[in-house]
């Protein structure tokens, strides 16, 4: 166990986030036509996109996700 303050509170408070892959990419299409664009990645270009941008990518029980990432609603 950490034994600064800020890591022990991180270890005992904070929660992993994980943004299903599924529920991401259904966001990008809305957002991408809210936007105006007229095309769209294909899921697995988006993926590639998100892994290439530093997101990383994990396998949970539900499904694949991206972790340290949360939708804004």
């Amino acid at each position: 166990m950490p034994k600064d303050l800020p890591s022990r509170w991180i270890l005992d408070r904070l929660t992993e986030v994980i943004e299903y892959e599924t529920e991401a990419f259904e966001d990008y299409k809305n957002w991408s036509k809210d936007q105006s664009y007229q095309r769209t990645m294909a899921r697995n270009s988006f993926n590639l996109r998100l892994e290439a941008a530093g997101v990383e990518k994990v396998r949970k029980n539900q499904g694949m996700g991206w972790k340290g990432r949360r939708l804004l609603k």
